[in-house]
Formats: structure tokens, C-alpha cells, sequence
């Protein structure tokens, strides 16, 4: 399945860890959860290198202006990524290092929606069930070398039925000079 996407502009560490990235924002995205339309998972290795779309929840919790600050900081940053060119030669090997440092012990701990490198800037988007958020991702030496992490936003995501929903995260990263 796939998840809803649309293209939008949102009216938001050295050390890869699930609960740095999503920690400032964590309190106001549980407590909009029972207020977000649910979305569908979609299939992770597809997601990777295509056109970057940020999933309905991130638009609709921005909207909201719950943080509003987060947005509004992150909004200047996405714009400027969709605004660059793919150099796909240079794209490809760091979209596998970024998929890499999201693992957790080898392993795939995250749900990977989107992302994509362009020229100097990558957006990665994805989401984790609630009830993971404290597990360190595995992060990547040569990543860290390559790209700095300068923005993001996180947005709560209920699940259909029961269960505690998720956090959808989305980061940009600068390629070094």
C-alpha cells in the first residue's frame, strides 16, 4: 500500500539516536495523535531515491500549528532542498549510507517513506511506532563525515484501530564543503 503524500510547504546530532531526533516535539505529537488522520504503511526500499513527498500527517500536523516555530524554521529548509537538482551520481551512495545509519542493530527499526539526495542537501522521512522510540540507531561514520543534519519536523500519526500510533519524522541533511 501506499502511504498519502502531497507535495506541501508547511504554514520542523552527531549522535543517532530515534529519541534525540524526535524529542522536542515528542509531548505535542502525543498529544495531537487522537486528532491526526491514520495513514498506511508502504514499502520501504521503494522509497528510497525517489521524488521527495512529505506524508499527510506531517502537512496536517503543521497546519495545525501545534510547534509552531518547528514548522515555520523547517518550512525555508524543505523549499530549498525541492528547489535543487538531482546529482544522481553523487545521490545514490549517500541515500544508502543514510538508510544504513537508520538501522538498529543491523537491523530495520524504522518504517523509511521517502528519501532522497538532490545536489547538496538529502530529506529523509519516517516513521516509528510510539512504542520504540528508545532504541539508538546505528548511525554511520562516513555519513557523519559527508552530512551534517540541519532541520526537521516530527508529526504525530494515529493507527487505525487500536495500538499506540507513531512519530513521522522528517530530517535534512547538508552535504559538507
Amino acid at each position: 500500500m501506499n502511504v498519502p503524500v502531497q507535495d506541501i510547504s508547511l504554514t520542523p546530532r552527531k549522535q543517532w539516536t530515534i529519541p534525540a531526533i524526535v524529542a522536542g516535539a515528542t509531548l505535542a505529537c502525543l498529544s495531537a495523535l487522537n486528532s491526526t488522520a491514520g495513514e498506511s504503511t508502504s514499502n520501504q526500499s521503494s522509497a528510497i531515491g525517489k521524488p521527495f513527498r512529505v506524508s499527510n500527517s506531517v502537512a496536517q500536523f503543521c497546519a495545525m500549528k501545534p510547534v509552531q516555530m518547528m514548522c515555520e524554521a523547517f518550512e525555508p529548509l524543505l523549499a530549498e532542498f525541492l528547489a535543487e537538482s538531482r546529482d544522481a551520481q553523487w545521490a545514490a551512495p549517500v541515500e544508502k549510507l543514510i538508510a544504513k545509519a537508520m538501522l538498529v542493530n543491523g537491523q530495520p527499526r524504522v518504517e523509511i517513506r521517502a528519501l532522497e539526495c538532490r545536489r547538496m542537501l538529502c530529506a529523509l522521512e519516517y516513521a516509528v511506532s510510539i512504542d520504540d522510540l528508545n532504541h539508538n540507531s546505528d548511525g554511520d561514520v562516513e555519513l557523519d563525515r559527508l552530512m551534517e543534519p540541519t532541520g526537521g519536523v516530527t508529526a504525530p500519526e494515529p493507527t487505525p484501530g487500536s495500538g499506540n500510533g507513531k512519530i513521522v519524522s522528517v530530517l535534512i541533511w547538508r552535504r559538507r564543503p
